[in-house]
């Protein structure tokens, strides 16, 4: 049905939230969340802004550290 990963991430990435409307959300500081998922602050800062691509395994974390309302699809693939 799929052939083409891009149209399978954006179909499965339909309602799913952005980093920073989750922690504004759940009002939780970037400082806080980074230390949750292991990285600096300016790094998460980063990926928020679009200026890094987190490593599959941090994208995983940060998953996970939001109980899935952020997609790892959406963090590895930003702008598809």
């Amino acid at each position: 049905m799929y052939n083409d990963k891009r149209n399978v991430s954006k179909t499965l990435c339909v309602n799913v939230m952005k980093l920073n409307e989750y922690l504004r959300k759940n009002n939780i500081s970037k400082k806080e969340f980074a230390k949750r998922v292991g990285v600096a602050r300016m790094y998460l800062h980063h990926v928020i802004a679009k200026r890094n691509t987190p490593s599959p395994n941090l994208a995983k974390k940060i998953e996970k550290a939001t109980n899935y309302e952020v997609s790892r699809l959406e963090l590895l693939y930003p702008d598809e």
